[in-house]
């Protein structure tokens, strides 16, 4: 396995697996969550592509893919931010994503992106690493907390009538 950073060359292939990814998900979106996705248009995936060129153009921001036999089994998108003053924290890492294709797993291969991530993290000089999961994800809540992550705030969502 080789964890890399993603070049533009990737582009079609994390298309593809983010797509698998947002798919996945479903058992742990709402219905709500889920036509939001399917009304990003009848192409979601020009909107990914679009997204993926722009976070490879930022400084503050990286995508790394795992690899197996030059084929490409999972990713992470990651960035650095800054928090408001109240916290007293001027920047921090946040991981958007950490996806293995289903067919990979326990392999580890989000071991692997998330350690990467972290050694990205560290030569920013960023201590702290934030990130959102669904609540009934377990499996990726276990692999959070081996890194150290805690949980710090709910997140409710409310359809208004």
């Amino acid at each position: 396995m080789k964890i890399r950073k993603a070049t533009k060359k990737d582009i079609e292939s994390l298309v593809k697996i983010w797509i698998e990814f947002e798919n996945s998900q479903d058992k742990y979106k709402s219905a709500k969550q889920i036509k939001e996705f399917e009304a990003m248009g009848k192409n979601p995936e020009n909107w990914m592509r679009k997204e993926l060129l722009r976070i490879l153009k930022l400084k503050k921001s990286e995508i790394f893919v795992a690899e197996l036999d030059k084929k490409i089994v999972g990713y992470s998108s990651i960035s650095i931010g800054s928090k408001s003053p109240i916290e007293k924290i001027k920047r921090f890492g946040r991981i958007h994503y950490i996806y293995v294709h289903s067919k990979f797993r326990k392999k580890g291969i989000g071991l692997a992106l998330m350690k990467e991530a972290k050694k990205w993290f560290k030569k920013q000089k960023v201590k702290y690493i934030s990130l959102a999961v669904m609540h009934n994800n377990s499996k990726a809540k276990n692999l959070y907390k081996k890194f150290g992550f805690v949980n710090k705030t709910i997140s409710m969502v409310a359809k208004l009538k």
